[in-house]
């Protein structure tokens, strides 16, 4: 037996027990400095093509760290927001419907504390297909109905029994507002989540009418009308202290049919009694007034420093409808497709997500009292006649978020007992698609 020397025996275990305790810190130092990856915030049925992607951490991020490492495919222009500790990602131009995306965030990012992420993230989203939201029956019992495109799945997401008046999606397609008769006679104000399954009052408006609900694409805010004895002005509800109150108080101003652009700085809204279309901006906190004789509501440009709306003229004894459109940011007025119009009578013009073609609803003056749906080119002369149908009225029309599909509503007016219908046109193959019957008020549900 070979006995070692006591002193080398003592100064092997030392060293032993040195690369052991130095191996266990090194293992502690990397478990403390590295940092768990983020919880995904998304609905269970995937994102909207207007929704945002949420990654929550445990703790305060460097944001740039984060921002800077990480990437889409395919790619977006990306939109970051910061609440406390979780970023929001949005797509500036939206997201594509029925796409997969990849989301990476690469190593690398760190947290005030100094913790730092040590291994690449990945994540697969599929944003979802909207669809569609009517009401029915088309009477004072109608309630909120939601449908795919081609008009299966139908199911009913309301339940008021006093019946729903009229209704708007968020930006997002998450929730709904709506506004409901109530037992005082008027009609409260109600937000529901796209399922139905979670609803609240947001206004109780007792004997007054609140009808017209309209969500700020920011979800922070809607924008109503409040009928009382007085008349109709617009009011507001703060979602964060859950206080409403009227807009234009000093002097007292009417208002009606309010509209959010797309960016949510502005708000727009009718005025009738002084023949104009009030126009706020919540960033210099002034209004601008737009003369309009038709008292009907305009609609916004796929850029919110654009508003189209209509006029009429009259020019040689005949009147003219006018479709006129406002930049907000020089105050520029212009006129769009000259005397088109001449002898007939033309609906709210919307433009196409695209910003290439506008949507018009066009009645005849005299001979007729159904309205027609015209498409037209706002960059060359490839006008487009949707429907041709003298026996019917249609209106109520939307596109959708690629700009390929418009729903509207069809109404035969020969008879008080005719039911109107919601239907779907693809611009693609020029095919109209019955989505339901004995309804109305459609809207896409993104």
């Amino acid at each position: 037996m070979i006995r070692l020397p006591r002193s080398f025996t003592v100064k092997a275990f030392l060293i032993l027990g040195g690369i052991l305790i130095l191996t266990v810190v090194i293992v502690l130092v990397g478990t403390i400095s590295s940092y768990p990856g983020p919880e995904l915030i998304v609905p269970v049925d995937g994102i909207s093509v207007n929704g945002q992607i949420g990654f929550k951490f445990a703790n305060m991020m460097q944001e740039d760290s984060i921002e800077s490492r990480l990437s889409v495919i395919p790619e977006i222009t990306p939109i970051y927001r910061w609440s406390g500790s979780i970023l929001w990602l949005r797509s500036k131009n939206g997201f594509i419907e029925d796409q997969e995306y990849t989301i990476t965030i690469d190593p690398g990012g760190s947290s005030h504390d100094g913790r730092s992420i040590k291994k690449l993230l990945r994540w697969t989203i599929k944003v979802r297909k909207g669809q569609v939201v009517y009401l029915s029956p088309a009477d004072e019992t109608r309630e909120l109905w939601r449908a795919a495109p081609d008009g299966s799945n139908k199911t009913q997401i309301t339940q008021t029994s006093s019946g729903v008046v009229d209704a708007s999606p968020s930006v997002d397609g998450e929730w709904i507002v709506f506004s409901a008769r109530n037992e005082a006679g008027g009609a409260d104000i109600w937000q529901i989540d796209r399922n139905g399954k979670r609803k609240e009052i947001l206004v109780n408006c007792g004997k007054d009418t609140c009808i017209e609900p309209n969500l700020a694409p920011d979800g922070e805010k809607l924008a109503y009308t409040r009928q009382t004895g007085s008349g109709k002005a617009i009011w507001t509800y703060l979602f964060a202290t859950k206080e409403t109150g009227q807009m234009f108080q000093s002097p007292p101003l009417a208002g009606m049919q309010p509209s959010w652009s797309p960016d949510g700085r502005y708000l727009a809204m009718v005025d009738p009694d002084q023949g104009v279309i009030r126009v706020y901006d919540f960033i210099n906190r002034k209004g601008v007034e737009i003369v309009s004789n038709s008292g009907r509501p305009g609609s916004w440009g796929y850029q919110s420093d654009e508003y189209y709306y209509l006029n009429e003229e009259t020019i040689g004894g005949v009147p003219v409808a006018v479709i006129l459109a406002v930049n907000l940011k020089n105050q520029e007025i212009r006129r769009l497709f000259g005397e088109k119009f001449q002898g007939m009578d033309v609906n709210i013009p919307i433009v196409s997500p695209t910003g290439t073609g506008m949507i018009v609803g066009v009645r005849t003056r005299v001979g007729s009292v159904a309205q027609q749906l015209w498409l037209l080119d706002l960059v060359g002369e490839k006008n487009l006649i949707i429907t041709n149908e003298p026996a019917y009225s249609h209106a109520d029309y939307h596109w959708d978020s690629s700009g390929k599909q418009i729903l509207f509503q069809r109404y035969d007016p020969s008879s008080s007992t005719n039911r109107p219908e919601v239907l779907l046109y693809n611009l693609g193959n020029q095919q109209v698609t019955v989505i339901a019957r004995d309804a109305t008020f459609p809207f896409w549900l993104p």
